[in-house]
């Protein structure tokens, strides 16, 4: 067997790379089964091929190549393809996925549809390595507080009808463990050529709190690495005025019949002057998932946090036009 580079130069196919000599392998396995059925003497019905890490010495182009060919032999009602990988073509093009993981008890099986075996994939890193930063490279982000924040605005988002062009990430979930809250500093400092590598139009908003303004010059400064990201803090003017200062973080933009619902009234209290509704801070802590919960599951979150919502889609779409029209618009 030969390669042929160009149109006439004539080698052995042992000089080839190991990936093009895979590559050729694929296309004679085909060929062979392929012309074992058609014999008239045997026994050959059909085939099942197993394959371990195809993507083993492909560069990029001959991956994506040899992912569809093998897709294309596959889709032969006669012939049935297993493979194991850690390379997301192979895992777009396969008509069933399945995601084996560790546990304490051995390993747990999951079968999934494409897009949620990759991110489950890409969570765990099983497949090709992405910096967390760049998930959404071409998208604005929204990097909240934590996973209740994420919650809260998510179904802030449907309730306000928006269509957003940004992404709300959360820390922990999103980025790593240990990085929400005062970790995010660190996390961007640790990460700051990530950062830098995003295009200018895919700049990051860090959301803080409204008792936090005062405490955004460190992170502004990681931020300018990249120069249309910083932070940005809730504005205590959209809280709802019914719910005093002892309610920190975002809750203070829920309604109070859902506060009502979830908390114990024994922890409540009501300002005999400005007539909003207190809550002892523990108590707030402990009550944060339930609530977020009960948003996540489809309880009204209000309209301040609606108009939380809104005001940081305005202030994304604000960014959006102080970036240079270069920057959209192909080199």
């Amino acid at each position: 067997m030969n390669a042929v580079a160009g149109v006439d130069v004539v080698h052995d196919i042992t000089q080839e790379g190991s990936g093009a000599q895979a590559f050729t392998l694929l296309h004679f396995l085909h060929l062979q089964d392929s012309a074992a059925r058609k014999r008239s003497f045997g026994w050959v019905q059909a085939s099942i091929w197993g394959l371990e890490e195809p993507e083993s010495f492909l560069h990029a182009g001959l991956r994506t190549r040899f992912a569809t060919d093998l897709y294309e032999y596959a889709a032969n009602e006669r012939r049935q393809v297993f493979i194991t990988t850690h390379e997301d073509d192979f895992v777009r093009n396969a008509n069933h996925t399945v995601v084996v993981s560790p546990s304490r008890s051995g390993s747990s099986i999951a079968t999934l549809e494409t897009r949620d075996a990759l991110a489950a994939s890409a969570k765990q890193r099983i497949t090709s390595f992405r910096h967390p930063l760049m998930t959404h490279p071409d998208t604005p982000i929204v990097i909240v507080e934590g996973k209740t924040d994420k919650q809260y605005l998510t179904q802030a988002i449907r309730e306000a009808d928006l269509r957003p062009r940004w992404i709300l990430v959360s820390p922990d979930e999103d980025l790593e463990v240990g990085a929400s809250g005062d970790g995010l500093l660190n996390y961007i400092k640790t990460n700051k050529s990530a950062l830098r590598s995003r295009p200018d139009g895919a700049f990051i908003l860090a959301l803080k709190d409204w008792e936090d303004g005062k405490k955004t010059s460190s992170l502004d400064g990681a931020l300018k690495e990249h120069p249309y990201s910083r932070s940005i803090v809730c504005p205590e003017s959209l809280c709802n005025p019914e719910l005093g200062q002892s309610f920190v973080g975002i809750e203070r933009y829920l309604p109070v019949d859902l506060i009502q619902q979830v908390a114990n009234p024994k922890y409540l209290s009501t300002n005999n002057v400005s007539n909003s509704i207190g809550i002892e801070r523990s108590h707030l802590n402990t009550i944060k998932p339930r609530l977020a919960t009960k948003a996540q599951t489809g309880a009204t979150v209000g309209e301040f946090m609606v108009g939380l919502v809104e005001w940081i889609n305005k202030l994304v779409e604000e960014t959006l036009a102080e970036v240079p029209i270069d920057a959209y618009l192909p080199s």
